[in-house]
């Protein structure tokens, strides 16, 4: 299953990420992986949040 992550730093900095998992857990793991580890030291906080699966918004579109 695709889950889409919305990726927001403490500057306002954000985007989106879509990562194949077989759990929501994993999914945050693959995204925190993707994470440049430079902006964690120079202080950047980063909160991650669920938006809708990718699957789900596929068949919604249908």
């Amino acid at each position: 299953m695709d889950y889409t992550i919305r990726v927001i730093a403490t500057n306002l900095i954000s985007g989106t990420v879509t990562v194949s998992a077989q759990s929501q857990g994993e999914a945050l793991a693959k995204v925190e992986q993707r994470i440049n580890p430079r902006l964690k030291q120079e202080g950047y906080e980063f909160q991650l949040e669920f938006l809708e699966t990718a699957e789900r918004a596929q068949s919604a579109a249908a």
